[in-house]
């Protein structure tokens, strides 16, 4: 219970950081309903989930473009695909994921990565 406290208030902490630096968010996974708090699905409007994934990796922080089952599937996300009915969401959706080893600190500067990395990306697009 104590790792999940944890794990679920960073994944919160991730989240309102994200949201105040960065426009365009669609929040693939739900705040109030039941979700898993290891995992935050996020969609960043004009901006390719697969390049973003690459980008923030060259700087350190690990996200996926996709789920673990799918890896190596170049087609959006089935699951976002009947939740939403988007492909661009879909395509531009990324997946984190949180472990009790990780620290604040970690999510600060993840956070800052990816909001640096959607930027350039923008600014390319």
């Amino acid at each position: 219970e104590e790792n999940t406290e944890k794990i679920n208030d960073m994944r919160c902490w991730l989240m309102l950081h994200i949201d105040k630096t960065v426009s365009g968010i669609k929040w693939n996974t739900p705040f109030e309903e039941p979700h898993l708090p290891h995992i935050l699905n996020v969609s960043f409007d004009g901006v390719g989930g697969k390049a973003l994934a690459l980008m923030c990796s060259k700087r350190g922080v690990m996200i996926s473009a996709g789920a673990a089952c799918t890896s190596g599937d170049n087609a959006p996300s089935h699951v976002l695909m009947a939740m939403f009915n988007d492909e661009a969401r879909a395509r531009s959706a990324i997946r984190i994921s949180f472990s009790h080893e990780n620290t604040v600190e970690e999510c600060e500067q993840a956070a800052k990565i990816i909001a640096e990395c959607v930027t350039q990306l923008r600014a390319i697009s």
